[in-house]
C-alpha cells in the first residue's frame, strides 16, 4: 500500500501542471477471473483503496486518480487486446497490476508500450526478465529473492534444491539465476522439474521430485500452480521443505491447503 500511495504521488508529480487540475487514469489489465483472479483483483482493490485515500485528501497537486481496469482471465492474447482497447479508450496515462510471465512477454513483444511511450508499472511474473524502459518493478526482484532463500537454507544445513518453474522462454535466466545463487550459498540445484505455462499441471513435476528427493524446492510459480503441487506432493509422501516465491498468491494457498500443507 505505501509503495502504491508513492507512486501516485510520482505519476501526479510527473503530471504538468495546469490551469485545470488533471484526472489522472491508471490502466490495468489482469486476471479478474481465471485461475489468478485472487491476485488480480487484490491488486486491482489494493491500488483502488489508495486511490480513493489520495482523492479523498484532494489528490495531489490537486490531480486525482482513476483506476480502469480490464479482465484478460489470465490469457495473453486477451491482455494485449483489452490493453489495446483501454489505450485507445481510456488514454491512460500509466498501466499496472499485469500478471503473467507469457502476458507481460507479449505485451512487450507486440511493440504497443514503445509505440505508445507507456510504461506498466508493478506487474507479476515467475521468470527472469530483461530489463526494459517499459517495465518498472516495485518488489524485490526474483534474482534477489532467490538470492536470499538459497543463502537463508545454506545457514540451516540445507544444500540440495530443487527448482520448480512455469516453462516459457524466460525458464534459461530463471534457471541460471538460481544456480548461480545456489553456488554463491554452496549450495546445488540438484533436480528441476516444470509445468507448461499457463496451466497448473504439475503431476509430471511432483513424479520428478518424489524421485529426486532435494532438501527443499523452490518454486517459482503461479499461486494455482503451487497449490496444486503442494497438495500432490504432500498426499504423495514428498518430505522437502517447500518455498514460494512471492508471486504465488498466498490468499490463494492458505484458502486451497490445510495447515499442515501451509508448514
Amino acid at each position: 500500500m505505501k509503495s502504491l500511495r508513492i507512486l501516485a504521488t510520482a505519476f501526479a508529480l510527473t503530471t504538468p501542471l495546469a490551469v485545470q487540475a488533471a484526472q489522472i487514469v491508471v490502466g490495468q489489465v489482469g486476471p479478474m477471473s481465471g485461475m489468478e483472479a485472487s491476485s488480480g483483483r487484490a491488486y486491482a482493490a489494493g491500488m483502488q483503496l489508495v486511490f480513493d485515500s489520495v482523492n479523498k485528501a484532494g489528490g495531489v497537486n490537486g490531480h486525482t486518480f482513476t483506476l480502469v481496469r480490464k479482465d484478460d482471465g489470465g490469457r495473453p492474447e486477451d491482455t494485449i487486446n483489452g490493453t489495446r482497447q483501454l489505450l485507445a479508450e481510456n488514454k491512460p496515462m500509466v498501466l499496472a497490476g499485469y500478471f503473467g510471465s507469457r502476458n507481460v512477454a507479449d505485451l512487450l513483444q507486440s511493440g504497443m508500450l514503445e509505440k505508445d511511450r507507456i510504461s506498466v508499472v508493478g506487474y507479476r511474473t515467475a521468470e527472469i526478465r530483461p530489463d526494459s524502459p517499459w517495465l518498472f518493478n516495485v518488489r524485490a526482484g526474483l534474482r534477489d529473492e532467490l538470492n536470499k532463500l538459497t543463502e537463508h537454507l545454506a545457514t540451516i544445513g540445507i544444500n540440495r534444491l530443487g527448482l520448480f518453474y512455469e516453462e516459457g522462454p524466460g525458464a534459461p535466466a530463471l534457471i541460471a539465476a538460481a544456480e548461480e545463487a545456489a553456488t554463491k550459498s554452496r549450495a546445488a540445484i540438484t533436480a528441476k522439474a516444470s509445468y507448461p505455462s499457463g496451466t497448473a499441471t504439475v503431476t509430471p513435476a511432483v513424479d520428478s521430485f518424489l524421485k529426486s528427493k532435494p532438501q527443499a524446492i523452490l518454486m517459482v510459480s503461479s499461486g494455482a500452480a503451487a497449490a496444486g503441487f503442494i497438495e500432490q506432493y504432500r498426499a504423495a509422501g514428498g518430505a522437502a521443505q517447500l518455498f514460494a516465491h512471492s508471486g504465488a498468491d498466498i490468499g490463494q494457498l492458505s484458502q486451497r491447503l490445510s495447515g499442515g500443507q501451509m508448514q
